[in-house]
């Protein structure tokens, strides 16, 4: 490992008037400690001291080593002042301060690979060195089961054949304080989960991997036949490999991690910006980056509001908005008061074409025994959708809209001031997948979104 970089910005972009613009990295780890104390002072004095009238707040998505989450942010923000230039917007009120988020969105992560030292990192215990990504995802996990469990953890873990029903269910019973987690930031959906339960799950999850004539297998229909241990159920138990349970698991683990990072880190950041400066501060989320900025946003109070909020096919529940969620006791969405404390309406891009989001997050990211209730067929497929697979749900008339996204020069309407939630649909050649979200398209929504008014 290199030695610590200094304080401050970590890179510089070209505005479209051609001054420069600071991009600065904050680290967090785990926990939500912010592990380069020395770059965030810097980034407060500079804020408060440089005459921005912006700040965005970006934080990268789930199973994004450094290098991807900078190489992420110099793409995105290079093309998004690519366009404010081409708009003819060098000559608005705008003086930009970056702001990007580094959090330890992977457990799957190489040497080389590492997030770098910053400037007066606190005192962190030294990862043990691991044979490969995988014993480093086991080990991960281990850091958050009781540590009588360890032991048995590896044990099953490191089956080289499919596992039993009853060691499912052993192993099952052992990640139950992972899979069981979700509370104070839970997006929608009640949560109550089982090592009975989380077996179901897996049988589920693993079958559509299962092909046949290169399509996906159907999912068996019968909940008894599915957890039963006999004969019926042994082509599906056949599948119960441990190591993808190890990984399911591990993306649960970086979902909780995303709001625990999101609400102790960066909403204090955040607070610091709103509270300390008088620049408008936009915040943009990609996947689990999503979860970032709402709980960073709406998990605690800030003195004033931000100006927008961007979501980049959010990996969330689709409910998170929603006014009262009756299967919730008619409580509201953990994120919706997000549509009171941004001045724009919230965008959030979402797409057919995004997998992940519409085969198997409702599946795979769900925690009580609702296994796949099937809704009308103009909603989503479960109580458990992603927001940035299906669009947002369960709002009050009015509130949303469903509208095609758009690219440069066309604009996105926004005189409508009920509307607070814009689901953009990238379905139609604008988004192609699950990390394609650095094109004109995107990039774009965040200059309608900056703009507002001024845009020609």
């Amino acid at each position: 490992m290199s030695d610590p970089r200094p304080a401050g910005p970590f890179s510089f972009f070209t505005a479209a008037d051609g001054t420069s613009v600071p991009l600065y990295l904050i680290p967090f780890d785990k926990q939500g400690r912010c592990i380069g104390p020395k770059t965030l002072e810097h980034l407060k004095t500079t804020a408060a001291n440089g005459g921005f009238t912006d700040i965005h707040v970006y934080s990268h998505g789930w199973n994004n080593v450094f290098k991807e989450a900078v190489a992420h942010y110099t793409e995105f923000f290079t093309g998004y002042f690519g366009l404010r230039k081409n708009a003819g917007l060098s000559g608005v009120n705008y003086k930009p301060l970056l702001v990007g988020i580094i959090w330890p969105s992977t457990a799957l992560v190489s040497e080389d690979e590492e997030t770098p030292k910053f400037a007066a990192t606190i005192p962190v215990e030294e990862r043990a060195e691991a044979a490969d990504n995988e014993m480093f995802a086991l080990k991960e996990l281990a850091d958050d089961v009781p540590g009588n469990d360890v032991p048995r953890l590896f044990e099953l873990a490191g089956q080289d054949r499919p596992i039993s029903h009853a060691e499912a269910l052993d192993l099952a019973r052992i990640l139950l304080p992972i899979f069981g987690r979700e509370a104070a930031d839970k997006e929608g959906i009640a949560s109550s989960v089982s090592a009975e339960k989380l077996v179901k799950s897996w049988e589920q999850t693993a079958r559509p991997a299962v092909e046949s004539e290169g399509k996906p297998a159907a999912i068996p229909d019968d909940d008894d036949a599915a957890a039963a241990p006999g004969p019926q159920s042994a082509g599906i138990l056949d599948f119960l490999n441990p190591r993808e349970i190890i990984r399911t698991a591990t993306v649960y683990q970086m979902k909780d991690r995303a709001g625990t990072v999101g609400k102790n880190g960066v909403s204090p950041l955040l607070r610091d910006l709103l509270g300390g400066t008088k620049a408008r501060v936009h915040l943009t989320g990609h996947s689990y980056g999503a979860k970032v900025v709402l709980s960073a946003l709406c998990l605690n109070e800030h003195p004033r509001k931000v100006t927008s909020v961007l979501l980049l096919q959010p990996a969330v529940n689709g409910f998170c908005f929603a006014a009262s969620i009756k299967e919730n006791g008619g409580s509201p969405g953990a994120f919706r008061p997000a549509l009171e404390r941004s001045e724009r309406p919230v965008f959030c891009t979402f797409s057919s074409h995004d997998q992940p989001l519409t085969k198997f997050f409702h599946i795979a990211l769900r925690r009580d025994g609702d296994l796949g209730e099937i809704r009308p067929a103009a909603g989503p497929p479960s109580m458990f959708a992603a927001l940035g697979g299906f669009g947002p749900h369960g709002l009050l008339d009015g509130e949303s809209k469903t509208i095609p996204m758009t690219g440069s020069p066309a604009k996105y309407d926004l005189s409508n001031a009920k509307i607070r939630v814009y689901a953009l649909d990238g379905s139609d050649d604008k988004i192609h997948g699950h990390g394609d979200v650095r094109n004109p398209f995107t990039e774009w929504a965040l200059v309608n979104l900056v703009s507002g008014s001024n845009l020609p």
